[in-house]
This record gives structure tokens, C-alpha cells and sequence, in this order.
């Protein structure tokens, strides 16, 4: 169950390179849901004193993005089900609660686990932007 955890998480980080592919509107719209319910559950942790500076912000940045191409009311249902608690995504429906039980760890635990994931994700955007406009070819010279 971790596995199909992380596997539902580490799919709603991938918002630049499915744009890039152009990947078909369906697909789109599975991930759109997904990175929706990954805020919403990032929302439940922090209700519970769980975040990190970044975590939920580089998520809500991914979120909008869809937000932008799809529309935002398509991913509403799907973030409220996260602010409840519950994990959803390429067909698994799941209570952290559930999860963490399953996991022999508590819904805390699961909480840091998620915002850990995400704040490595916002970091490690923040460095590829970083080397971005660093590098010579994004400088303009006067």
C-alpha cells in the first residue's frame, strides 16, 4: 500500500512534463483530480500542524496550472475528499486513517511522509529554476 501511496503522489508532481507531452485530455484530467486531492490532502495535514514551507504552495502552483487548462470546478470534489482525509487517484479511494493502520503507523506519520515528498519536490524545482537562469544561455547580455 506505501507503494501505490507514493505512486499516486510522485504522479500528481509530474504537472510540467504532462504538458510538455501534451498528453490526451483524459489523462489530463486524471492527473488534474489527483494533484487536486494531493492539495486537499496536504490541507488535512496542515489542519493537523503538519507542513513545510513550500510543500503546499509548489503543489497548489501544479494545481493551478490545471486549474488554468481543464477549469477548477472539475477538481473541486477531488480536493474536498483530500481535505477529509482521503487519498484518491488511478482507482484507489483510500482513508489515511486506513492507511496508516494498514502501515502499523499513524495518520501523522503518513502526514509528514506526504508533506516530506512535496517539499522535496518544491526544493528541487527551486533548484532547476535556479540553474536555469543561471546558465549562460538565459542571460541576455546589454
Amino acid at each position: 500500500m506505501k507503494q501505490v501511496m507514493l505512486a499516486v503522489a510522485f504522479s500528481c508532481i509530474s504537472v510540467t512534463s504532462a504538458v510538455a507531452q501534451r498528453q490526451v485530455p483524459d489523462e489530463m484530467q486524471v492527473t488534474h483530480k489527483e494533484t487536486r486531492n494531493m492539495l486537499g490532502v496536504l490541507e488535512f495535514c496542515k489542519d493537523r500542524g503538519i507542513s513545510e514551507d513550500g510543500a503546499l504552495e509548489f503543489l497548489r502552483m501544479s494545481a493551478n496550472t490545471y486549474d488554468d487548462l481543464i477549469g477548477s470546478s472539475k477538481g473541486d470534489e477531488a480536493e474536498s475528499a483530500g481535505r477529509a482525509g482521503v487519498i484518491s487517484g488511478r482507482g484507489i479511494v483510500k482513508n489515511i486513517a486506513d492507511i496508516a493502520i494498514e502501515q502499523h503507523r499513524s495518520v501523522d506519520d503518513i502526514c509528514r511522509q506526504l508533506v516530506g515528498l512535496y517539499k522535496r519536490g518544491a526544493d528541487e524545482f527551486a533548484r532547476q529554476k535556479a540553474m536555469s537562469t543561471d546558465s549562460p544561455s538565459s542571460k541576455v547580455n546589454k
